[in-house]
């Protein structure tokens, strides 16, 4: 046995070494909308809102009959993100990446009730836990936002990004890095 299997693998005490000391830090979109709390995250494709001024924790989509039978989805007896899955919460590791380009660039279809217009918004964020390596970034264990950036130069900040900004502690910038 290697030693860094031995360290990855569960202790008695429910420990587990984690792949990544610290935090990696990645951009990703999410879909700003409105609901009768008020304004929230939800990511992209996956049905996943990010709650408010909290970490994210990776959830398996393999169970989920929005996605069954998708390619790539299995459940795992390990947490996400698996070797063999999809699941895990996603980040690139530079603003230009041509998916971010999209999906800063077309209005995503309301997958959730709003009661305001759904609008794009990028920016960074933390990732840390388990993590995988991909071609274009990472997957990981658990997220959380640490700036919003608004690529509508000119445009005010969208109603309810500040008010999120401020209950993850996430710093609000104007402008597209790299535009």
């Amino acid at each position: 046995m290697r030693f860094l299997d031995f360290l990855r693998r569960p202790k008695p005490w429910g420990h587990v070494v984690p792949d990544v000391v610290g935090e990696i830090s990645a951009w990703r979109c999410w879909v700003l909308a409105h609901d009768e709390r008020g304004p929230y995250l939800r990511s992209y494709y996956a049905p996943v809102r990010w709650p408010p001024g909290e970490v994210l924790v990776a959830t398996c989509l393999a169970a989920d009959p929005a996605f069954r039978g998708m390619a790539g989805l299995h459940e795992q007896d390990e947490p996400p993100p698996g070797k063999a899955c999809r699941c895990g919460i996603y980040g690139v590791a530079s603003p230009e990446h041509h998916d971010l380009r999209y999906y800063l660039a077309h209005e995503p279809k309301p997958a959730y009730p709003s009661t305001r217009p759904v609008v794009v918004v990028g920016g960074e964020v933390a990732l840390w836990g388990r993590v995988r390596v991909g071609e274009h970034g990472w997957r990981a264990q658990y997220a959380r936002p640490v700036a919003f950036h608004w690529h509508r130069e000119g445009e005010a900040f969208p109603e309810g990004l500040a008010e999120l900004a401020a209950a993850w502690g996430a710093v609000l910038a104007e402008g597209w890095p790299g535009r």
